[in-house]
């Protein structure tokens, strides 16, 4: 998966755990994202940022659907991985699928 970080630049993107009660699960990846502006920053930190990305259980079945994408800017002082613990985001968008409250 390639992503450009314009696309995923306002990230900690929210991202989920696998469903526990569904005959398809959703999914959750890990990925790296390089930000062009990023690079030679005064921190010395790497331009190449984690990115998580949430894959709704029909996601794998339904390669041609389009599916909603929230970004999630974390901001400068945290990581994108110190939000999704947190957050706790999975357990919060899988239960909103089972009870109706959102669609995938």
């Amino acid at each position: 998966m390639k992503i450009g970080f314009a696309a995923v630049g306002l990230i900690g993107v929210l991202l989920f755990a696998p469903l526990q009660s569904s005959a398809q699960k959703s999914s959750w990846e890990k990925i790296k994202v390089h930000g062009k502006s990023l690079e030679g920053n005064l921190e010395g930190d790497s331009p190449d940022r984690d990115v998580f990305v949430y894959l709704p259980p029909s996601y794998a079945t339904a390669p041609n659907r389009r599916f909603a994408v929230l970004y999630f800017l974390h901001g400068y002082a945290a990581h994108a991985e110190t939000y999704w613990r947190v957050l706790n985001a999975p357990a919060a968008a899988d239960a909103a699928m089972a009870d109706g409250s959102v669609h995938e």
